[in-house]
């Protein structure tokens, strides 16, 4: 893995205790198939810069919760070719962030499309993130929209996102989610 990619640091709430991570895409190397625009699945699991290991390629229902919602924004925001694709830079960092938020909602609080209301779940973004307000709101607003369209759209999943699990299973290492079937 490679530490490329648009991220923004944002404090959230997990099973009630306060966090501080670095949301939003990763740019990953599967085999020889390199530059893969990936996200983290679990927000309990870490990951590495540059850490190398050996993984299985899963079909997102057999591996995630709300696997049809998370397909549907993986094939939506993160097909390179796509035409709502987040593109790169660091105007996009946000976007790529309230992604990654948007995500981790789906896959830890079971029951989806809550969004991130304060004190609503078990995971939530926080009002302030480092102090600025603004742009946790504008990372927030950005999650709730992703959440609002994985509720209308889910069902219109392709089956075109691939989650990428330690070989040792999903605690030994982050598992990471990217667009396209391998």
């Amino acid at each position: 893995y490679t530490a490329r990619g648009e991220r923004q640091t944002t404090n959230f709430v997990l099973d009630g205790s306060n966090h501080s991570a670095s949301t939003g895409s990763f740019i990953i190397t599967v085999d020889s198939t390199a530059g893969l625009r990936a996200l983290c699945v679990d927000p309990r699991t870490s990951i590495t810069l540059n850490d190398s290991f050996a993984v299985n390629a899963l079909r997102p229902e057999n591996a995630i919760a709300n696997w049809q919602q998370v397909s549907y924004l993986v094939e939506t925001y993160m097909n390179p070719n796509g035409a709502s694709y987040l593109g790169t830079g660091s105007a996009t960092a946000s976007s790529w962030a309230g992604l990654q938020l948007a995500v981790w909602d789906l896959v830890t609080d079971i029951v989806s499309g809550r969004g991130f209301n304060n004190g609503a779940g078990t995971f939530y973004a926080q009002a302030s993130l480092n102090g600025n307000a603004t742009i946790a709101a504008q990372i927030r607003n950005n999650a709730d929209s992703f959440l609002m369209q994985a509720a209308n759209n889910g069902h219109l999943a392709l089956g075109q996102a691939t989650v990428w699990q330690h070989v040792d299973g999903p605690n030994a290492k982050q598992m990471l989610i990217s667009y396209g079937a391998f």
